[in-house]
This record gives C-alpha cells, sequence and structure tokens, in this order.
C-alpha cells in the first residue's frame, strides 16, 4: 500500500502518508497490522478524492479581485436584492 501511495503521490513522504492516515490514532502501539492496512487504504481512497482542480484564469482573477474590492461587491448584491425584491412587489398587485 506504501508503494502504492508513494508512486501515485511521490510528493509525499512515506512518513507524511503514515503521520496522516494514523492521525486518529492516540496510541499506535496496539495497533495491529491490518487495522493500519485498512487506515491506509481508507487514506489513500480520501487522496483519490482530493484530486488537482482546473481553474480558469479569468475566473481566480475575478475571485481575488472581487476579495480585494469586497465591499463594493456587497454593496452591488445588496442594490440588485433590492431590486429584484421591488420588482417582486409590482408584479404581485
Amino acid at each position: 500500500m506504501l508503494e502504492t501511495l508513494h508512486a501515485k503521490h511521490p510528493t509525499y513522504t512515506i512518513g507524511q502518508h503514515l503521520a496522516t492516515a494514523l492521525d486518529g490514532y492516540r496510541d499506535l502501539w496496539p495497533l495491529t497490522d491490518e487495522e493500519v492496512f485498512i487506515s491506509l487504504e481508507r487514506y489513500a481512497c480520501e487522496m483519490e478524492y482530493d484530486s488537482p482542480h482546473k481553474y480558469d484564469e479569468k475566473e481566480i482573477s475575478k475571485i481575488v479581485s472581487d476579495g480585494m474590492h469586497i465591499r463594493s461587491v456587497l454593496i452591488d448584491e445588496e442594490e440588485n436584492n433590492k431590486d429584484e425584491n421591488n420588482e417582486n412587489d409590482y408584479g404581485n398587485s
């Protein structure tokens, strides 16, 4: 299992894999080989789910820009919500 983890995630050391897989255990001495193996299997499955994501550079730039100008973004959202509420009020009369 450790060889598989190292092959799929070569930037992590075996120590990092073991430390992360066994993180939930307070005492490692009483663990059986089977328990360690099951923990490593579970950890390997979690690593499969945590795959790198590809993002559009424009999307990332917009998120960063919005974060740097969060007040204006929140004000714009608030105004849009008010406009939508006013339209709904007129439509229901």
